[in-house]
């Protein structure tokens, strides 16, 4: 983590655990960083990307219309909420609403 306070010159904002999938989360700046053991990190290791968005129901309109699969969620967790896509191109996104 100090790497990435160092590259965005912010301290950590927010930390959290997710132990029914034993990972532990932080917020530095604008990168989400994910710990765990390599097979817990097997969980999220398809996830290419995450996006903050200000309504996930639209993004969750949109995917419904046009036939992209939702892999995971909604799922809540201490920062907000969120769903994991496959898109058409194959990568894959985990879009996150944060809580105001």
């Amino acid at each position: 983590m100090p790497y990435y306070e160092k590259l965005v010159g912010k301290s950590c904002e927010k930390r959290w655990n997710a132990p029914e999938i034993n990972l532990e989360f932080s917020v530095v700046g604008q990168f989400v960083l994910v710990a765990g053991t390599d097979e817990a990190l097997s969980f999220v290791s398809d996830i290419h990307n995450i996006l903050y968005v200000d309504s996930l129901k639209d993004f969750q309109n949109f995917f419904a219309e046009n036939g992209v699969s939702i892999l995971r969620g909604p799922i809540s967790n201490p920062v907000g909420t969120l769903i994991v896509v496959k898109h058409p191109d194959g990568s894959v996104l985990e879009y996150l609403e944060p809580y105001s």
